[in-house]
């Protein structure tokens, strides 16, 4: 990877785990997408979905655009059947 890349999820990964310490932490959207989304850009595919189902574990609502990026991910790694079963996942809990 770019190093910028690198110093991006770096970056991202520090943030996350300071929010995390904090005594006010909740999960939420706005706490784990960001680095959802550095992840995704940096075509880290497997740390992405790691990160993913950890968001589903914790209950964080997800919508269209937590689904979208993982299934642009599954698609630069030419996963067809990965994004179509993520798509329907999608669709069976209710997001359009």
């Amino acid at each position: 990877l770019p190093t910028a890349q690198n110093v991006n999820i770096q970056k991202a990964s520090s943030l996350l785990e300071i929010i995390r310490s904090r005594n006010d932490y909740s999960p939420c959207q706005l706490t784990h997408t960001p680095y959802l989304f550095v992840l995704c850009e940096a075509g880290r595919l497997n740390r992405a979905l790691q990160h993913f189902e950890e968001m589903k574990s914790l209950s964080i609502p997800l919508t269209v655009r937590e689904y979208t990026c993982m299934m642009k991910m599954y698609l630069r790694n030419r996963r067809t059947g990965h994004a179509i079963q993520l798509f329907d996942e999608m669709v069976s809990v209710g997001i359009k």
